[in-house]
């Protein structure tokens, strides 16, 4: 066997010291490097965690506030009530038999009652020669009974004439003025209070 070569590797104190220092420093420079890497960490970290509460309490503020069971049950019960409430209470059927029972009396009561003054006259009733303001022409009666109700307030006479075989038209007249110049002292009363033009004329049977 062949003897083996050793060598004897000599390192000075010196040299030995300045490897020490190195390898402290080196420590050093990692641990710091360590400590700034895990600082950013953690503040990346609370970043994110603050941006998530801002995000989670706008999505709360933007929801509608859902009302809980009881409340909307409660509520629920409220409407019903009042809706019942609302609602007319329906009548006893005896009370309503006796309507049905008197047809006639109930279309009695719908006709218009028409003054004495503004009752139908005819022609023939109506003294002759008298002077007259037509205010209108109408084909069915009960139109002419509502025109001449609305005059009554004036404090004219007003009749009806009833159609005859030139004129087949109810004719709605006011007055019974025995000289033409009333009947156009009226007539020129009745367009100065009137707000819109107006068509009526003196007429004389």
């Amino acid at each position: 066997m062949k003897n083996k070569d050793f060598r004897e590797l000599q390192i000075s104190s010196s040299f030995l010291v300045v490897i020490f220092v190195g390898i402290l420093i080196l420590g050093v420079f990692i641990f710091l490097l360590g400590v700034s890497v895990g600082k950013k960490q953690v503040q990346i970290a609370s970043e994110s965690t603050n941006v998530s509460k801002i995000i989670t309490e706008q999505v709360k503020a933007s929801a509608p506030a859902q009302p809980s069971q009881t409340e909307q049950a409660g509520t629920d019960k409220k409407l019903i009530a009042e809706e019942l409430a609302s609602q007319p209470k329906a009548e006893p059927a005896t009370k309503a038999e006796p309507k049905k029972a008197k047809p006639e009396t109930a279309k009695e009561v719908k006709k218009p009652t028409v003054p004495p003054a503004a009752q139908t006259q005819n022609t023939e009733t109506v003294k002759k020669g008298l002077f007259f303001i037509q205010v209108g022409a109408f084909n069915d009666k009960q139109v002419a009974l509502g025109s001449a109700e609305k005059f009554k307030p004036l404090g004219y006479p007003v009749i009806i004439v009833d159609p005859s075989p030139t004129i087949k038209k109810f004719r709605v007249r006011l007055g019974g003025f025995s000289t033409r110049e009333e009947a156009v002292q009226a007539l020129n009363k009745l367009k100065a209070e009137s707000k819109k033009p107006i068509d009526y004329f003196i007429a004389r049977d």
